[in-house]
């Protein structure tokens, strides 16, 4: 940790300006957006990660987290499942599952975090 930034926050903000300066969108031509996956060991440490996001203007749907029960190797359809809170909503405990993105491609809402069907493309992060 340097300068009161961890690691993943650092990771986070450099996430959110690549993104704002659609860069991505040079080496993933059909994606319009993207999502960046966290895993954390425990719940405790992805409330506490979503709260320095949300604290530091960082509360977009474009990070995702989850803590590692989500990911067991035993129950791979887990993942499929609403495990996911971001920095944006997770006070109200709103959470959301890939399954979500689908949907809302395929109906051409917003209400879930806007994806592209076709060229998915995940960004995973760990601490």
């Amino acid at each position: 940790m340097r300068a009161g930034i961890s690691n993943l926050e650092r990771k986070a903000i450099g996430y959110q300006e690549y993104a704002q300066t659609r860069a991505y969108q040079r080496a993933w031509e059909a994606m319009p957006d993207f999502r960046v996956i966290f895993v954390l060991p425990t719940m405790q440490r992805v409330m506490n990660f979503a709260q320095k996001l949300h604290d530091r203007e960082l509360p977009f749907k474009r990070f995702w987290l989850t803590d590692s029960s989500a990911l067991e190797l035993n129950e791979p359809q887990r993942i499929f499942q609403p495990v996911f809170l971001t920095p944006r909503n997770f006070h109200q405990e709103r959470r959301y599952s890939f399954l979500d993105c689908w949907a809302a491609h395929a109906a051409g809402t917003d209400s879930a975090p806007k994806t592209h069907a076709s060229a998915q493309s995940v960004l995973l992060s760990s601490s």
